[in-house]
């Protein structure tokens, strides 16, 4: 079982990888994750842990990331806080709820709050109790200090609040006097993980000031303190973890279904399984030798299974979980298209080419000039989140961009790259256009908009934050310079959509009204 433990600043990373065993590093699309080992009183565990950087936006994205490659069982957010009331230098504050405070409405009568705020689990948050009701937890502790643990709600912005009299430290003990501690990632982190409603999360912080002492308290080396508290606090609470207490039946049932599967094993095939909160069709952490063995229950293994969940004494939930079980396995149902053989074919064909550095070829590919036609290619990188795939076109000797579901089938050859040096991969924005040329925009949109965009590309949705005005949001990304796929959206939808920025976004869109006018009036 995984246990993702995201860190914003170094010193807090080191505090981590501290308590683990066996650590090793994976790089992937260039973000550092460090794993190790960590047995708990009931679990073994794999823990992963990343440094971010600071702020909710950093956070946010990290986060979504680092889930669906990980697909962890619980996400915690471990670092220091600047300490607001009821805390000191280095006791541990448990997250009860966050706010995201620079969420308000600034009127003449000055700004009122219209925070981001949300809960984190309380299954994880009794067991935090159960944790600071015993001293089993302080002998992980550094020193001989004992801090005290407190519970409350952490508030959070992109600013490093320095001082009592700052504005902002006045705006929250009158918009949010019951805030504990503030930081600079606990909305992002919150926003991030509520799109996994099955995960349990939770925001543990080590105080390391008190705000009019920042830069004294930090001289003196509390935030490594702050983060060794924290740290010790955690793993404890990781050590107590029991699976079955904090996860929905349903979760947990199928997190223990790789440890059922030895007995539903066949000589031929191992089957195994992918876990709710993969909601991608072909997750980066499961090869798809995996996901072609995926196959609708048997007669007996319902019954096996039917029996195990008979234990628990409800017959109505054990009815609805099987219920689950079976949608979970009906391709059909699903309706992912992705899980198909043709496409797990296309996709491992492409896997073996790129990783034995040899050419395919593309047959019948469907372009958007209206053209079929066969392509040679060397793929160098294949997303399937995003439905692309990166070749250098050996024809016309250029990179070309293609969408792996316009692939009729991949044949494989055995003529070996040719132009490695030439295969430089480019950045894919949020509408599935590569360009290294990357424009940051902004655009207001309103609830019918919003659903819109995060429908046709789901993606965006990291990106989108509550607008001031009421029932409004704004998306702010880095897109294509030339605009493909947002100008579409625009114009579709322009009753629904205010453009912010920049000027050579709106200028692109009076040349494409201009030229609709134009073909209008000829």
């Amino acid at each position: 079982m995984k246990i993702l433990i995201m860190t914003p600043i170094q010193v807090e990373h080191e505090a981590v990888i501290a308590h683990l065993t066996g650590t090793t590093e994976e790089i992937v699309d260039g973000s550092r994750y460090v794993k190790g080992q960590f047995t708990g009183k009931h679990h073994a565990f794999e823990v992963v842990t990343q440094k971010t950087g600071s702020g909710d936006t950093c956070i946010a994205l990290a986060t979504q990331k680092a889930v669906r490659r990980f697909n962890p069982v619980v996400a915690l957010l471990l670092g220091v806080a600047g300490g607001i009331k009821d805390v000191n230098i280095g006791d541990v504050v448990v997250g009860t709820k966050y706010y995201g405070y620079e969420h308000a409405l600034e009127t003449d009568e000055g700004l009122k709050a219209r925070p981001r705020s949300g809960h984190y689990s309380k299954p994880l948050k009794a067991l935090a109790e159960s944790v600071s009701a015993h001293q089993d937890w302080w002998k992980r502790l550094p020193g001989d200090q004992v801090p005290n643990v407190v519970f409350g709600a952490i508030a959070s912005g992109n600013k490093v609040v320095a001082g009592t009299a700052s504005t902002v430290y006045q705006y929250l003990k009158t918009a949010y006097n019951d805030t504990t501690a503030i930081e600079m990632e606990a909305a992002g982190f919150g926003e991030a993980i509520s799109d996994y409603p099955t995960i349990p999360a939770l925001n543990l912080r080590g105080i390391s000031d008190l705000i009019d002492s920042k830069q004294q308290a930090e001289a003196a080396g509390s935030q490594q303190l702050a983060a060794a508290n924290v740290a010790a606090f955690t793993f404890e609470l990781i050590f107590q973890l029991n699976t079955a207490q904090v996860l929905p039946l349903e979760t947990e049932f199928r997190n223990r279904l790789d440890d059922f599967m030895e007995i539903l094993r066949t000589p031929q095939q191992t089957v195994a399984l992918t876990k709710s909160a993969e909601a991608y069709p072909l997750p980066p952490n499961r090869a798809p030798q995996e996901l072609e063995r995926l196959q609708p229950l048997t007669k007996d293994d319902r019954l096996y299974l039917a029996e195990l969940l008979d234990q628990h004494g409800d017959a109505e939930k054990t009815k609805r979980v099987m219920a689950k079980l079976d949608s979970l396995y009906d391709f059909q149902q699903l309706g992912l298209e992705a899980l198909r053989r043709p496409a797990i074919e296309r996709y491992e064909r492409l896997e073996q080419a790129k990783s034995d550095k040899r050419q395919v070829v593309l047959q019948q590919y469907r372009s958007n000039s209206n053209d079929i036609r066969d392509r040679r290619v060397e793929p160098f990188k294949i997303d399937p989140d995003l439905d692309t795939l990166q070749a250098f076109d050996v024809d016309i000797e250029q990179i070309r961009h293609f969408r792996l579901s316009r692939i009729k089938r991949v044949l494989s050859t055995e003529r070996p790259w040719q132009f490695e040096p030439l295969h430089v991969r480019k950045e894919t924005d949020d509408f599935r256009i590569t360009d290294n040329e990357m424009v940051s925009v902004q655009i207001r949109l309103d609830v019918q908009a919003y659903n819109i965009l995060t429908e046709a590309y789901p993606s965006t949705r990291s990106k989108i934050l509550d607008s001031a005005e009421p029932n409004s949001f704004d998306f702010e990304a880095k897109v294509n310079h030339r605009f493909y796929g947002l100008i579409n959206f625009i114009m579709g939808h322009a009753s629904h959509v205010e453009v912010l920025g920049p000027e050579s976004l709106k200028q692109r869109i009076r040349e494409e009204a201009e030229m609709i006018l134009g073909k209008m009036g000829s």
